[in-house]
């Protein structure tokens, strides 16, 4: 039987939630989920055990963080190319060990990392300043650990008017926490999960154009982007085709000087 809950809001539209599920988490907590029927978000009770949780930054669980980074490198890049301004300045926010800001670079395009939580292995010189304003971030697999969404988006927002980012959007009906291996019961990092109306729902609160594949990756756009823009976001397959075309000369030289100028550097 489930135990007594306490009233809860949405944590992404307000909206009085209804119990959901009891699951049990890193094998030893039991923690109540919530469903919003009003934007039809699932979040967890307010997360007591995120210090556990996060004892890795990048969970041992997590074996496509390499291939899910390829992947994603081919299509921001044709995205950036088509769809914002290529020479611009871009952010990875929550770049965890910096792989893509390192594959981005190598394809010609000048990205900095941000992450709280993990170490910077591959773009070690290249740290997003604080306070410095980017044309858009890249936000992968980021939004379902945020604890408070409207804070976190908020913050993002200042640094950048437009998201790339991907999350999976949770299936109608709402499947039990037995049955998709998204809700990572067995890590604990994955406490919020999104549908279609509650990703519209945040596109409107900042005034954002929402575009989206559908199934996991998703735009909050400052412009309009036409047909043609849509569809490079909504078809995968396209970024294998324009891959190629869509790289710019790398950076990876010009950052091997800059690296090595920084080691050589007398310490002050």
């Amino acid at each position: 039987m489930a135990r007594p809950h306490p009233n809860m809001n949405c944590t992404i539209c307000t909206h009085a939630s209804e119990f959901f599920q009891t699951g049990r988490l890193l094998d030893r907590h039991q923690v109540d989920y919530w469903r919003c029927p009003a934007c039809g978000s699932v979040g967890t009770e307010t997360p007591f055990w995120l210090a556990e949780a996060y004892d890795q930054a990048i969970t041992s669980s997590d074996i496509g963080l390499v291939c899910r980074n390829l992947e994603m490198a081919k299509i921001a890049s044709m995205i950036l190319r088509y769809c914002y301004q290529p020479t611009a300045k871009f952010v990875d926010y929550g770049g965890g060990y910096g792989l893509f800001v390192r594959l981005m670079r190598d394809r010609g395009y000048d990205f900095y990392w941000q992450d709280e939580f993990c170490p910077n292995l591959f773009a070690a010189h290249w740290e997003a300043p604080p306070g410095d304003r980017y044309e858009l971030l890249t936000v992968f697999e980021v939004l379902e650990h945020l604890p408070e969404p409207l804070v976190a988006l908020e913050a993002m927002f200042q640094r950048a008017p437009n998201l790339l980012f991907s999350t999976e959007l949770l299936p109608d009906p709402a499947p039990a926490l037995a049955d998709w291996e998204y809700y990572g019961l067995e890590h604990g990092q994955h406490i919020i999960f999104y549908t279609t109306t509650a990703l519209e729902h945040l596109a409107h609160r900042w005034q954002k154009h929402f575009y989206s594949n559908g199934q996991n990756l998703h735009l909050f756009s400052d412009k309009p982007l036409n047909w043609y823009q849509q569809k490079l976001l909504k078809h995968h397959r396209w970024a294998k085709l324009f891959s190629p075309i869509s790289r710019r000369p790398s950076l990876m030289l010009g950052d091997y000087h800059q690296a090595i100028r920084s080691a050589s550097a007398p310490i002050k």
